[in-house]
């Protein structure tokens, strides 16, 4: 199913998603999209090696990304390295980025931001503003500052000064781990990619036993 950010009501059905974490990052991100932003959640994909549902699909006229949320109990390293891999590798999609499920439980705003500043025409301007002012200005300039050195690239971690404590209790993490692959930085999962061609194995299991057997 997938819905477009409107100026009037962004209702959208949450049956069609698959964890409370998911539900969450959509309640909130819908309130910073531009107008015309498409989400489309668990779009499915055919791979060779299986087909593959996506958290989110987030499009606008020629820019598109798939957002990935990496709870404990729904994501296995091993499996997603070639999941990306092949949905990079046969042109599927265009961008990963997996962001860590503790990050959207306690650092929620600073990932929206993160997609904010790396896809900023899916933005509103208004929702942009809102965001920057919702960060501590020590988080922000954090952020900004390994946008601007990295371009997350690859996995990155990255701590922030600030964090927030409520009645003894930390309410934030003092750091974010985000994970972005895209097709044209290939080196980061184009072997896997490769391997799985070159050997004609197509099953995730066998692929893990290959691979990672050392």
């Amino acid at each position: 199913m997938i819905f477009t950010i409107n100026d009037k009501s962004n209702y959208f059905d949450d049956n069609v998603l698959e964890s409370p974490i998911e539900r969450f990052f959509l309640e909130e991100i819908v309130k910073y999209l531009e107008i015309g932003t498409e989400i489309e959640p668990q779009r499915e994909y055919k791979t060779k090696i299986g087909n593959f549902r996506v958290d989110f699909l987030i499009r606008k006229g020629n820019i598109e990304y798939v957002i990935e949320l990496d709870g404990k109990a729904y994501h296995n390293q091993q499996n997603d390295i070639w999941r990306d891999s092949f949905l990079l590798g046969e042109s599927k999609v265009k961008t990963i980025i997996r962001i860590k499920g503790k990050d959207v439980t306690h650092n929620l705003n600073e990932c929206i931001y993160f997609l904010s500043q790396m896809f900023p025409a899916t933005f509103s301007e208004r929702g942009k503003i809102n965001l920057s002012t919702l960060l501590e200005s020590e988080n922000k300039k954090a952020i900004d500052e390994n946008l601007e050195e990295n371009i997350f690239k690859c996995v990155d971690k990255f701590y922030l000064p600030k964090i927030v404590i409520e009645d003894d209790e930390r309410k934030s993490f003092p750091s974010i781990e985000i994970n972005c692959r895209t097709q044209k930085d290939f080196k980061y999962w184009r072997k896997y990619y490769d391997f799985a061609i070159s050997n004609g194995i197509f099953s995730v299991e066998e692929l893990n036993k290959k691979y990672f057997r050392k």
